[in-house]
């Protein structure tokens, strides 16, 4: 049985409509479910996340942050930066790269940690002097 704590959370969130901790809730007991061996009903609740984010995807296609369905008040503190970096435009000393692509994997495999019972890392911290390239990493991130 899920722990009690996740299934609160899975209930708060779904009422709340948090569809992204709902995402990360249903992960988690997918994880746990499998560390217990409960296959079956994991795959059940892969299927049913996975039929939730399909339709997100057709929910949010074709939108455009700025479009009317957003207050005007939301509006005013909007600011869409287009991306113009990736990692590949980043020039970074071989350790770094090293701990980046670490990280990367980490985030890109999630669902493998998830299996074994693991949580990856949601969280980095950028440390530097100005110049360093903390803000490119940032901006370079959602091109993974």
């Amino acid at each position: 049985m899920a722990r009690a704590d996740l299934l609160l959370d899975l209930i708060k969130n779904s009422y709340n409509g948090n569809k992204y901790q709902l995402k990360k809730i249903v992960e988690a007991l997918i994880a746990e479910e499998r560390s217990k061996q409960h296959t079956v009903l994991a795959d059940r609740l892969q299927k049913e996340l996975d039929n939730m984010l399909r339709s997100v995807d057709s929910d949010i296609q074709g939108r455009n942050l700025t479009s009317a369905s957003i207050s005007p008040a939301v509006k005013n503190f909007l600011h869409e930066v287009p991306v113009r970096k990736s990692f590949n435009n980043l020039i970074l000393p071989p350790n770094v790269k090293a701990i980046i692509d670490d990280f990367l994997e980490e985030h890109l495999r999630a669902d493998v940690l998830r299996s074994y019972g693991l949580e990856p890392r949601h969280k980095i911290i950028l440390t530097g002097d100005p110049g360093t390239g903390k803000t490119s990493f940032a901006e370079a991130w959602p091109n993974v």
